[in-house]
């Protein structure tokens, strides 16, 4: 997968890291809100997690022949003709969590995945660490069944996943990242936010602040978007599942 994941620069050459080491880091604070909740878990939610943190951004570095022939079935005649001139690069952008469905449907086979039905909890997970509904009963039931007798909870695994995603925003995230670039505010914003330590009830982060407003500004709208995020799949998570994420505030440590 390191390979398929690093594709992503042949696109987006000075986006932040989304390597496979952007897919640990996702694990890691998996693991870490999953917390003594991972007796509640069955064998397959563990496997369908972790294939689909690894899934998750293979959109992202998709093949040329991949992408023509996912387009049409990703990306609607009526989406283009309101955006002219949309570059491949922000279509894959703007659609890569469908991208990355498509190609976790074909090439399914190469990773042995035990079922059908994993392959579409796969899926629907991957997709889920964005934009998607997670209170959509039939597009994330609580209770997905696969062969084997065990059920699987699509709302809650999305929710973990999407907001370790967004977890993932500071700079000590991959000290391995080269391509820094002064002018890029999603850069700036990634060195601004030094560190994030995760405690039993919050998310804490280190923040470097500017005198440039336009920079505040922006490394303010990521904080709110982590929070608005965490209160998001908190609120589907005790709604529609027996699982909780216990973190409850982004709290912010100005240096």
């Amino acid at each position: 997968m390191s390979n398929v994941l690093d594709r992503y620069v042949s696109y987006f050459p000075q986006y932040t890291d989304h390597s496979s080491l952007h897919s640990l880091q996702v694990i890691d604070f998996c693991n870490k809100m999953i917390g003594d909740q991972i007796d509640m878990l069955n064998a397959d939610e563990i496997l369908v997690l972790l294939f689909a943190c690894y899934f998750h951004d293979t959109g992202m570095g998709i093949s040329e022949k991949d992408y023509a022939q996912l387009h049409d079935k990703i990306i609607s005649k009526d989406y283009m003709a309101k955006h002219p001139g949309i570059s491949i690069q922000e279509q894959i952008r703007s659609f890569h969590q469908e991208f990355s469905a498509g190609f976790i449907r074909k090439y399914a086979s190469l990773f042995e995945i035990p079922s059908e039905e994993h392959i579409e909890a796969i899926i629907q997970v991957s997709r889920g660490h964005r934009l998607t509904n997670l209170n959509d009963p039939e597009g994330y039931p609580s209770d997905f069944k696969v062969p084997n007798g065990n059920t699987i909870c699509l709302p809650y695994l999305a929710s973990l996943i999407r907001l370790a995603d967004e977890l993932d925003i500071a700079s000590d995230r991959n000290v391995f990242f080269e391509n820094y670039d002064p002018n890029n505010l999603e850069h700036v914003k990634h060195q601004s936010i030094q560190h994030m330590e995760m405690t039993e009830n919050s998310f804490d982060l280190t923040v470097k602040r500017h005198e440039d407003v336009e920079i505040n500004d922006y490394i303010d709208l990521a904080i709110q978007k982590l929070q608005y995020t965490l209160e998001y799949c908190s609120d589907v998570c005790s709604k529609r599942t027996k699982f909780r994420i216990k973190q409850t505030i982004v709290n912010t440590i100005e240096v």
